[in-house]
């Protein structure tokens, strides 16, 4: 028997705050090494993963302006 669960993951601050500094380090000309490198060190095991940050500093750098129409969701989960 297949159970599919869909949830939504509550983000930790830290987690969310080092997503909102993203945009703040594109504008001043950070480039997305020096963005990760800056997030780990402030926010450590929480901060976003170097491929998450990579994303980002994409959207931000072709003109996206907020994160708030995006929320992180799992995909269907296989019990």
């Amino acid at each position: 028997m297949e159970i599919q669960i869909h949830f939504s993951i509550s983000l930790t601050r830290a987690f969310r705050l080092s997503y909102r500094r993203v945009p703040f380090l594109v504008k001043l000309k950070k480039n997305p090494t020096e963005c990760y490198k800056l997030l780990k060190e402030a926010y450590g095991e929480n901060s976003l993963s170097c491929a998450r940050v990579f994303e980002w500093y994409k959207r931000f750098s072709e003109g996206r302006e907020s994160i708030e129409d995006d929320q992180l969701r799992t995909d269907f989960l296989h019990v």
